[in-house]
Order: structure tokens, then C-alpha cells, then sequence
């Protein structure tokens, strides 16, 4: 028997302990898949172009359809990326010089920039730059992509949605944390809200900042002031396709 495969692609594994308890709980008739990407693609200079991202995308797709063993690419639905922001549409005169403790090296640790309400301190300001600049390129080009294009004919839909400036940011209010509170914070919010519709989708309702229903005014907003690293997310939206009837019963629009 063929199964219904919604799949989902995550920077890293704690969006996907986060999230996918409360998401399989949303849905009867199909099953959710988390995929993480290694990172963030849309960061990576060399993966601008749209035919590079769409190839990225693939082989996330093809790793998890691998891996699961269980479900083939005829069983997919569809193809939701959700990403962090990072701030990608800061002015560039808003990332500002990050400044260790005298004496202090860098390292794994502290060269990773620090997010503020209205701007970010980074080690290499000139690549910092660079970096969201490449993340707009290529965040452009994904809200262009309407399919993933898996080649011979086989075209599944796809679109992104974004959680701001990260995912602990959204889900906790707490935007520069280390990879260990990461882990932590995804299994508390897990344990928190599981099952949990009503509380589930109370809080994403208000983390939709824009107040809208509509998928490109929810991405226009971001581009005005600092609503790049304003605790945001609009993947509600996805949640309201996926139950819109739970999703309006506890999400309102009152920004």
C-alpha cells in the first residue's frame, strides 16, 4: 500500500526533535518525514544558483528516502523547507565588529556572531556580510521554486517558510545559544507541547508577526526595519494547510 509522505527539511537535527511530535499529531492521513540539511544551503556561495539549490534539495530528499527505506519518491506529497532567517535582510551597516575579551582567541565557540534586536556582531564583518547577502540571493530564488524537480519527469511542490531570527529564538525567545542548550531546548519544547494543539498552534499564531494569511506578504514583511531578527515565524501558514479547520479554531490574526 502506498503511504502519503509530507517531507520537511530542517537545518538541524533539533528542528526535527522540536517539531515533529506536535506535527504528526496535526495530520490523520499522511505521514511527516524530517530531513535535516547539514546547515544552511542558503548560505553557501557556491549554491546560489537556482539549478545548484534545486540539486541540494534532491539529495536531501534522496538521503531520507534512503535512510527510511520504507516509502519511495511516488509516495511524496510535497517539499516544505523551513529555515532560520539569521537576520538576512539587515542593512549591511548593521553587522558591526565583534569584540572578544583581551587575550581571548577565537574558537569554535565565540566566532559564531551574536544576534541583537537591530543588528550583529560578527569576528569577520566583511564575510558576515557576504554571507547574508547570499542568503537573499538564494532565499529570492527559493520563493521563486514552486516544485523540486527530482528529474525523468518527477516534479514534487515545494515551498519555505522561515522561523526567526533562529529556531530557539522563536520557540523560546533566546537567540544566541550553544549547540548543547540547542539540544535541550528542543527536547523541553517537545515534552512541553506535545500533542498539544491548542498550545501548539497559540504560539505560532502569535509568532505570525505580519498578521497574515497570505504566504507573500508574510516574507514582504520581513525585508521592512529589523523584522529580520524579530522573534517571527509564518509557518502557521503551513499549519493552517495542513489542519485548517485546528489552526482557526486557536490562531488568530490580531497584530
Amino acid at each position: 500500500m502506498s503511504k502519503r509522505v509530507i517531507v520537511v527539511l530542517v537545518e538541524g537535527p533539533t528542528d526535527k526533535v522540536a517539531l515533529r511530535g506536535n506535527l504528526d499529531h496535526l495530520v490523520t492521513d499522511k505521514t511527516v518525514e524530517f530531513e535535516p540539511t547539514d546547515g544552511d544551503m542558503t548560505t553557501n556561495e557556491n549554491l546560489i544558483a537556482t539549478a545548484d539549490l534545486n540539486e541540494v534539495i534532491v539529495q536531501d530528499v534522496k538521503r531520507l528516502v534512503t535512510k527510511q527505506n520504507d516509502f519511495t519518491f511516488d509516495d511524496i506529497l510535497e517539499v516544505v523547507h523551513l529555515i532560520d532567517t539569521d537576520g538576512l535582510y539587515l542593512p549591511p551597516d548593521r553587522v558591526c565588529q565583534k569584540k572578544l575579551p583581551e587575550g581571548t582567541s577565537a574558537t569554535e565557540e565565540n566566532k559564531h556572531p551574536i544576534y541583537n534586536d537591530d543588528s550583529i556582531e560578527a569576528l569577520d564583518v566583511f564575510s558576515e556580510r557576504t554571507t547574508l547577502k547570499n542568503k537573499r540571493f538564494a532565499v529570492r530564488d527559493l520563493l521563486e521554486k514552486k516544485t523540486v524537480d527530482f528529474g525523468r519527469g518527477v516534479q514534487k511542490p515545494y515551498s519555505i517558510f522561515y522561523n526567526s531570527c533562529n529556531l530557539e529564538h522563536a520557540l523560546h525567545n533566546q537567540r544566541n545559544v550553544s549547540w548543547t542548550q540547542k539540544r535541550v531546548l528542543a527536547k523541553n519544547f517537545a515534552r512541553d507541547y506535545y500533542q498539544n494543539n491548542e498550545k501548539f498552534i497559540s504560539l505560532f499564531g502569535q509568532l505570525n508577526k505580519a498578521a497574515t494569511w497570505d504566504f507573500k506578504e508574510s516574507w514582504a514583511y520581513l525585508k521592512d526595519g529589523y523584522h529580520s531578527l524579530e522573534r517571527g515565524s509564518n509557518f502557521i501558514l503551513y499549519l493552517r494547510k495542513l489542519n485548517p479547520e485546528t489552526v482557526d479554531k486557536y490562531a488568530r490574526l490580531t497584530h
